[in-house]
């Protein structure tokens, strides 16, 4: 089974930038193959030997239908070669069979029966009640910052109130993402995926170099990382266990010598400001 999708909808989803530095790499597609009901995937021959290997995840298809992309190559996700498969995907959708009935009148009928139900109060969908979320616990180890992600209950405030075994489904997820993994995990879970290292065996994603650091960034926006956990109301010490983006400081890196006529780089941040 294979997605429909149109030019129009690449557009969309890729700036028209994107997509005019993809058109000469369409021909460069091969191995074109769907992936269960909504993953195109396929190898793009770049610049380099070996070709990339891409692939284009599409969510909410009966709905307001979304997609996003991951490619081997160093931009990594939403790039040329994930335009130019997608460009690709087009020639290879199944048409439908003819008909004796006209194409505008079969728009028509769909934008008609689409207002209906939209109009309709008892086809409306009540929202799902969120029961769970996925939670970010970083930590520091001996191979350096590393995260990792648990299923948490959620109470009906929204809040995380407990955690629960530690979640490792990640591969899965990317492909047919549960309902406790919503839109804004998916970027990070591809992120933590694409970057895995030895590190991941153990249950653990590390944060290494700039991708860490933009990982980082993310799951502080989430308001579901945190450093350690507590339940809220604790006393405990690590009650206040949330990440929050600090305030931005100057900063400059200066070498120490060690004993042994090594020196050794360190960060010296700037004092926080006081509070007024």
């Amino acid at each position: 089974m294979s997605v429909s999708y149109n030019p129009k909808q690449i557009a969309q989803w890729l700036d028209s930038y994107t997509v005019a530095k993809a058109r000469p790499y369409a021909s460069a597609v091969s191995e074109l193959r769907w992936i269960g009901e909504d993953t195109l995937a396929g190898l793009v021959q770049g610049t380099r030997k070996h070709p990339y290997d891409v692939r284009a995840y599409f969510h909410d298809i009966d709905e307001d239908m979304w997609m996003e992309g991951e490619c081997t190559c160093p931009v990594s996700y939403d790039c040329k070669h994930v335009a130019a498969l997608l460009i690709a995907g087009l020639a290879h959708q199944t048409k439908p069979p003819a008909s004796g009935v006209r194409a505008e009148l079969v728009t028509w009928l769909e934008g008609f029966r689409a207002r209906r139900t939209a109009a309709d109060p008892a086809t409306k969908k009540k929202p799902a009640k969120v029961t769970h979320a996925l939670a970010y616990v970083i930590r520091q180890s001996t191979r350096g910052a590393e995260v990792r992600i648990y299923k948490a209950r959620v109470g009906a405030d929204g809040i995380i109130r407990s955690l629960d075994d530690p979640w490792q489904n990640v591969e899965k997820a990317l492909i047919e993402p549960p309902k406790f993994v919503s839109k804004e995990d998916l970027p990070i879970l591809r992120g933590l995926w694409l970057g895995r290292s030895h590190a991941s065996y153990s249950g653990s994603f590390g944060l290494q170099g700039t991708t860490g650091a933009a990982i980082i960034e993310t799951l502080i926006a989430t308001g579901r990382a945190f450093t350690s956990f507590a339940p809220p109301g604790s006393r405990a010490p690590g009650t206040d266990c949330v990440v929050h983006r600090g305030v931005e400081r100057g900063a400059q890196i200066s070498w120490q010598e060690q004993p042994d006529s090594r020196v050794r780089p360190v960060l010296q941040a700037d004092p926080l400001p006081r509070c007024c």
